[in-house]
């Protein structure tokens, strides 16, 4: 999904919860960033996390992260109810021993099929 997948301006509109902007804080920035701004507003996290996703502010660039509500398998931030995990856990032991997905390579599109957009 990393390759394929990156955060957008909506996505950090949907975040409003300060324990997931927190967690996910933390797998950008790491554990001192986080712990150092747990009570920041979830408006300030979600500006330092975006800053470590660009490499902007001085902050090293995170390359290929996805939220673990996009991972294989997914994973939620809280112990709160996730439906998504719900599903995933009656799923989970049909594919045990499956391969794991490959990534994808990404391929520019033809020229004529931007023209046509």
């Amino acid at each position: 999904m990393a390759s394929l997948w990156q955060p957008d301006e909506a996505f950090f509109d949907l975040i409003r919860d300060r324990e997931v902007a927190n967690v996910m804080l933390r797998e950008v920035a790491g554990k001192k960033v986080a712990d150092s701004n747990v009570t920041e507003k979830v408006k300030t996290q979600k500006d330092i996390i975006r800053d470590c996703l660009a490499g902007a502010n001085d902050r090293p660039k995170v390359e290929g992260w996805v939220p673990k509500w996009l991972a294989f398998a997914p994973a939620s931030y809280t112990a709160r109810p996730f439906e998504t995990l719900m599903r995933w856990k009656t799923v989970a032991p049909l594919l045990k021993g499956a391969p794991a997905p490959q990534p994808v390579p990404a391929e520019p599109p033809a020229p004529l099929a931007v023209a046509a957009e």
